[in-house]
C-alpha cells in the first residue's frame, strides 16, 4: 500500500475515503439509535458516533501515512539544540548502501543537561 503515501494517489484516496465515510455516517447513526447497536450499551449516541468517527479518521491517516516534518530550528532548547550533518558517502557500507531510497539527512538533537565543550569527556 505504499502507493497511497505519495501524490496523486494520496489525494485520490483521501477524497474517496471522505466520500465513503460520509455515506457510512447515516448508517451508523441509524445503527446506534438503539443502545443495543452501540459498541457499549451504556454509551450515549454521541459517544458511539464520536468513537466511530475517530476510529475512521485514525485508520485513514495511518493508511496514507501522514507525516509531520520536524523543523531543524531550536525552540526552547536554544543553545542546547544542534543539527547533526550526515557522514561522508564513503562511511556507509553494506546494508546502508543497498537501498537507494535510504539517504542520509540532517537531524536535530538536544544536549542534556548542557552541550559538551571541547575539553569535556562523556
Amino acid at each position: 500500500m505504499t502507493y497511497l503515501t505519495r501524490q496523486p494517489a494520496k489525494g485520490a484516496y483521501a477524497l474517496g475515503a471522505l466520500g465513503f465515510e460520509f455515506l457510512r455516517l447515516p448508517l451508523y447513526f441509524i445503527k446506534y439509535l438503539l443502545s443495543s447497536g452501540r459498541q457499549d450499551a451504556t454509551w450515549t449516541l454521541r459517544q458511539a458516533l464520536a468513537v466511530r468517527v475517530l476510529s475512521s479518521v485514525l485508520w485513514h491517516l495511518a493508511t496514507v501515512q501522514v507525516a509531520t516534518p520536524l523543523p531543524l530550528t531550536p525552540n526552547e532548547e536554544k543553545e542546547r539544540f544542534v543539527v547533526i550533518k550526515p557522514a561522508k558517502e564513503e562511511v556507509y557500507k553494506g546494508p546502508l548502501r543497498s537501498n537507494e531510497d535510504v539517504v542520509p539527512e540532517e537531524i536535530g538533537a538536544t544536549w542534556y543537561p548542557a552541550p559538551l565543550t571541547g575539553g569535556e569527556r562523556y
